[in-house]
């Protein structure tokens, strides 16, 4: 008997579906809009992320900063989501990075976060998005004064 004859039930189990910790400390920290582009997060948690500063250009990035801290959202995805996500147009540019995240709870853990290869220009500003990501972080009870510009 080849193996393509064998009955399903002997048929070698499938591996399962490898989950990735993500820091997101843009919009994606709100966990419908990272449904509604395919996502099944899992195990939300607040954390911050050390020694990086928010970056918000035509698109958001974190930068190495000694002192400095984002807040944002650590959740569990399933690796295929997670690629499908930072496949679509507008977050195809960024790349993964190994951080060290602290949840509030002071519980330290590695995770993934997307970063933007290059630096925005400094004169690259989007208020609009930063107001957004305000109310998003307020939704989630994080503080918002790591946002660069005035505050809505």
């Amino acid at each position: 008997m080849s193996p393509t004859d064998r009955p399903a039930s002997d048929q070698a189990p499938t591996s399962p579906v490898r989950q990735i910790r993500v820091f997101f400390y843009g919009l994606l920290i709100d966990e419908a809009i990272l449904r509604d582009n395919g996502a099944t997060p899992t195990d939300p948690r607040q954390a911050v992320v050390d020694d990086y500063r928010l970056r918000i250009g035509s698109k958001a990035t974190l930068v190495p900063a000694n002192g400095e801290r984002v807040y944002g959202m650590v959740f569990t995805v399933p690796a295929p989501e997670l690629r499908d996500i930072y496949a679509a147009p507008g977050l195809h540019c960024h790349y993964p990075e190994a951080v060290v995240v602290e949840t509030l709870e002071g519980e330290q853990l590695p995770a993934v976060c997307y970063n933007l290869a290059v630096e925005p220009d400094h004169s690259e500003r989007d208020a609009g998005y930063a107001d957004q990501l305000r109310v998003k972080l307020a939704a989630v009870g994080l503080p918002s004064d790591h946002v660069p510009g005035p505050a809505a």
